[in-house]
């Protein structure tokens, strides 16, 4: 099968899912900041610095009996309290490393300068010399613009301290605290950075000053990670608060009002490239814009071909397989790829297509007009597709399901998942001896539960009931938690049972699929549809932000940055952090080379 076909869907998510960033950035980046994302954003800075651990140890020696410098003056203050500059550039850094982690990992997927050319950060670059892409990732209407990265961080950052000690204040007044739990996995955290240090030589205090600057320790960290875990408890429970006042009539007011935004619509899909591979380095600018009109027009007359006499959805399946067969005998002697394993009718279904998918890959004529209501089965148009405004395919689009919303009702339930091969989809090969010893060891699950569990069993004593029965496979076997589920990745066999009429709570069932066998366990139904829970959750985190909103405009959490030295203090700890920055970036590169150097030998 013709590449082009494989990649038609992921090409359309990959441009969504670009431009969708490059547009909402701006606008999500202050409640990221500022919510409970922040812990999980400090555990991707121990990952991080633990996977660069081996550049620490150059510099350790430095910092190791200094891992708690000097008095150093407030940057800011929130109501009566003082924003210390360790505390600011703890957080920085970690909104920094955690940019640059998503950079990294970007550019690893789509090729080396992806991030920066879409995004605007280069994460080889220290914040305070790469310029804010302001026009990439446009402020709201009356926003903040800024001169560089380092000053759009210096401000999220500040803000997002100031929100820290607005929640948690709330949270006192709430009454919430943290559990036993929650506090030893704030424990075992730094017990993990306490290893990272001992393994490089170093104190942890040491090793904390390396990570984070001057002043950071194992005192101050555990405070600020105790807050954030609390603050990360509170807002949840905030938002589940806010999300759970949002009445019926709200939730139909909200879809009658933007149906577009909770309704889908099932296509089938066929892409035609726009064909440049002429047009070379040395070509003229006027060649080159021959080449392109001929190669635009060449490709929007296939598409126009093949739709062209198609009624029906078999149809065009039909005409897609025998295109796909004809270009693999064109490239036949040309490649030596493994023959495809999907066929037309998988690659060309593209089921619950939303409208922003399709605004951002189509434009927003097109997504209207593919999601409005007067739509019918058999409809059909050929639609381009742009990269850098010129056209790069063309879409033959076919409706097949015209817009719908999910008023399917979602199941919760968990499941073991016991398959016949270790990392082999290549099930036919098993013989039928390894398949009766899954389905006994399957078995030998559900006879457990219902000799000890059944009568008084929960979702919480399912999960645990491997660790039972087989705990040496409790490691590698993991019991999945589906939450709100309808359709998606499981084997038909699993779906149908969990969406039967009569299922009801505390069923547990051993499921025989293709791959493998199913232990499930079935908790609870939903009463809202899904498009109802969608619109709900929706309008909760709209009430959230308005609610984060107004708690920092309250004068007790009011933000201060003109008192005595604190422009000073700013000033001078943001150019101690970028230069902080410039050294870890050094290592990090000193390391890869190395680590380059060393596989090529």
């Amino acid at each position: 099968m013709a590449k082009n076909e494989e990649l038609s869907k992921a090409e359309l998510y990959r441009k969504e899912r670009k431009e969708r960033l490059a547009k909402e950035a701006k606008k999500n980046a202050k409640r990221n900041a500022k919510t409970t994302k922040i812990k999980r954003v400090l555990l991707k800075v121990v990952a991080v610095v633990a996977a660069v651990a081996i550049v620490a140890s150059a510099t350790i020696a430095i910092v190791n009996h200094t891992g708690s410098l000097f008095f150093r003056p407030a940057i800011a203050k929130v109501g009566d309290t003082k924003i210390t500059t360790s505390e600011f550039q703890y957080y920085y850094r970690t909104s920094h490393t955690s940019l640059m982690q998503t950079a990294m990992q970007t550019d690893q997927q789509y090729g080396a300068g992806y991030y920066a050319q879409y995004q605007g950060f280069d994460y080889t670059k220290t914040p305070s010399e790469q310029p804010f892409p302001n026009e990439m990732i446009p402020a709201e209407e009356g926003g903040k613009t800024y001169a560089t990265w380092d000053d759009y961080l210096t401000e999220e950052t500040i803000e997002a301290i100031q929100y820290l000690y607005a929640a948690e204040a709330e949270a006192v007044k709430a009454g919430v605290t943290l559990t036993d739990e929650e506090t030893a996995s704030v424990t075992t955290q730094i017990e993990q950075l306490r290893t990272t240090a001992t393994q490089n030589g170093a104190t942890l205090d040491a090793y904390l000053t390396m990570t984070y600057g001057s002043g950071i320790n194992e005192k101050n960290i555990t405070t600020w990670m105790m807050r954030d875990t609390l603050v990360q408890k509170f807002s949840q429970m905030k938002g589940e608060e806010l999300t759970n006042n949002i009445t019926l009539d709200a939730i139909n007011a909200e879809y009658e009002a933007n149906k577009q935004s909770y309704m889908y619509v099932d296509l089938r899909l066929y892409v035609f490239d726009v064909d440049t591979s002429e047009i070379k380095d040395g070509t003229s600018q006027s060649d080159a814009e021959n080449i392109q009109k001929e190669a635009d027009e060449k490709a929007k007359n296939e598409a126009d071909e093949f739709l062209k006499n198609i009624t029906t959805e078999e149809e065009f399946i039909n005409a897609a397989d025998a295109l796909d067969k004809a270009k693999e005998e064109e490239n036949e002697d040309e490649t030596t790829s493994a023959a495809p394993t999907q066929t037309a009718e998988e690659t060309t279904s593209f089921e619950k297509a939303q409208y922003t998918v399709l605004e951002q890959a189509f434009g927003e004529d097109e997504a209207k007009w593919l999601m409005d209501e007067a739509r019918k089965t058999g409809d059909k148009k050929v639609v381009a597709y742009k990269e850098n405004d010129k056209v790069t395919n063309y879409y033959a689009v076919f409706v097949s399901k015209p817009a719908y919303r999910d008023d399917a009702l979602g199941n919760n339930f968990r499941a073991y998942a016991f398959t016949y091969t270790s990392g082999s989809t290549a099930t036919s090969t098993v013989s039928d001896e390894a398949k009766a010893e899954t389905k006994a060891k399957a078995q030998s699950l559900v006879d457990h539960w219902k000799g000890h569990d059944a009568a008084n069993g929960s979702a919480e004593t399912f999960a645990s009931l491997l660790a039972h029965v087989y705990p040496e496979d409790a490691s590698t076997i993991q019991c999945q938690t589906l939450t709100d589920y309808t359709t998606g990745t499981l084997p038909d066999e699993v779906e149908e049972w969990a969406s039967a009429a009569d299922r009801k709570h505390n069923d547990v069932a051993l499921i025989e699929t293709e791959t493998g066998c199913y232990v499930v366990y079935f908790d609870s139904r939903n009463t809202e549809a899904t498009w109802q829970k969608t619109v709900k959750a929706s309008l909760g985190s709209k009430a959230y932000t308005e609610y984060e909103e107004a708690l920092l405009l309250k004068p007790e959490y009011a933000l201060t940055r003109d008192g005595a030295f604190m422009s000073i203090a700013l000033k001078m700890n943001k150019s101690k952090i970028n230069r902080d920055i410039e050294k870890y970036l050094y290592l990090m590169q000193q390391s890869q080379s190395a680590q380059s150097s060393y596989m090529s030998y």
